[in-house]
């Protein structure tokens, strides 16, 4: 090949040089790895010493301290829109729950309640949420709730017989819904068809438990986000589908007292 001077170039490399060129290139980004893992290994080598030390400490202090108990829960559940002119607000429920404390400061739990009566709420309406009845609508709702609740806990000791805790876990609500609207109107006929629908929210929450021995007692406060649970509206209507909002609950707060046996 000419150049532009007239000069004849071989630019034909030899398999040896190629060979040397690829080898050059190969050995060189080996070399850059070599020194980035090298770093790595450094920061490594100075870190896992006090991590094992971490470690090694947690898993001494672990231990299996299984405790059963039983607790009263009063349940209050905000009502959303004009939801709230039937809807059910307040709720006695029983709760079971078992649960370990494998640290002093940590532990997780499982549990169970329900509603130990039916809450009952009546009203007379001829609207909902603007949509007008052809009629006044007598209405009479009945609401029961249940679900299981599983929950990490966090204890701070403040001697040894108190300590304050925090939780944080899910629950896991059926509500048993029943409308009866007793008027022949197309509002009632539409009420009627609503239903529950089951769903599981986050259930964060504070309280305190005494110690005596092996027994225990505690009171909780507890926030339900009941703002994710919606009602079944599917077979209303289209006369009052918008109106019959599903998102029927605002959140729920939660105040419980129960007794405890630490094995």
């Amino acid at each position: 090949m000419l150049n532009h001077f007239g000069t004849q170039v071989n630019l034909e490399l030899s398999c040896t040089e190629i060979c040397r060129i690829v080898l050059f290139g190969k050995i060189t980004t080996m070399v850059r790895k070599l020194q980035q893992h090298a770093i790595w290994l450094s920061l490594v080598w100075a870190i896992l010493p006090v991590t094992n030390l971490q470690a090694e400490t947690l898993l001494g202090s672990l231990s299996f301290a299984p405790y059963i108990g039983a607790e009263f829960q009063y349940q209050h559940i905000k009502a959303n829109t004009d939801w709230r002119k039937f809807l059910p607000a307040n709720f006695n429920n029983s709760a079971v729950f078992v649960g370990n404390k494998y640290h002093e400061n940590f532990g997780f739990e499982i549990g169970y309640f329900h509603t130990l009566k039916k809450a009952v709420s009546s009203a007379n309406i001829s609207q909902f949420n603007g949509a007008a009845a052809n009629g006044s609508t007598i209405v009479i709702a009945e609401m029961r709730n249940k679900g299981f609740s599983l929950e990490w806990d966090v204890y701070y000791p403040i001697d040894a017989q108190f300590n304050v805790m925090a939780s944080f876990g899910f629950v896991t609500m059926h509500p048993n819904l029943e409308i009866n609207a007793t008027s022949s109107t197309n509002l009632g006929s539409a009420l009627n068809k609503v239903k529950g629908r089951n769903k599981t929210i986050f259930r964060p929450g504070i309280g305190v438990e005494y110690l005596e021995k092996n027994w225990g007692a505690r009171g909780r406060l507890l926030w339900d986000d009941t703002q994710k649970l919606y009602l079944n509206t599917d077979r209303v209507g289209a006369t009052f589908f918008n109106a019959l909002t599903p998102k029927a609950f605002k959140q729920t707060m939660t105040f419980t007292f129960g007794v405890f046996y630490r094995f």
